[in-house]
């Protein structure tokens, strides 16, 4: 007789219980993926700001867009200056923005060694 209301209490305990749970962890997913969505808005601000100004001041890239039919040597000039100079840029970014991510810092060992060209 006494029993079945213990079943059934403990029943509802239990779905009660699991149901508060996954609450709790789909508001701690929700709030992880905010944190990382304005984080990642923030890093693609920066790197908008960046290319604008780099559009606006950077002079290796009219010689690119003016030498597109002939390829001559101040073509190749600018494309390697370019080259170089987001590399740098890339790496002092991910250097100062992310100096703690294992994955940035392999990324790093391996762009350092001559690895990998953008």
């Amino acid at each position: 007789m006494i029993v079945i209301p213990l079943l059934v209490l403990l029943i509802y305990g239990d779905s009660y219980a699991t149901k508060v749970v996954r609450n709790q962890v789909a508001l701690a997913n929700t709030n992880l993926v905010t944190l990382n969505m304005r984080e990642i808005d923030q890093n693609l601000t920066e790197v908008d700001k960046y290319l604008y100004s780099m559009a606006a001041v950077e002079t290796d890239l009219q010689v690119l867009d003016l030498s597109n039919t002939d390829q001559s040597q101040n073509y190749y000039m600018a494309k390697i200056r370019l080259d170089n100079r987001l590399s740098s840029n890339i790496l002092n970014f991910i250097r100062f923005r992310w100096p703690a991510c294992r994955l940035c810092s392999v990324w790093l060992l391996i762009v350092e060694a001559g690895g990998a060209h953008f």
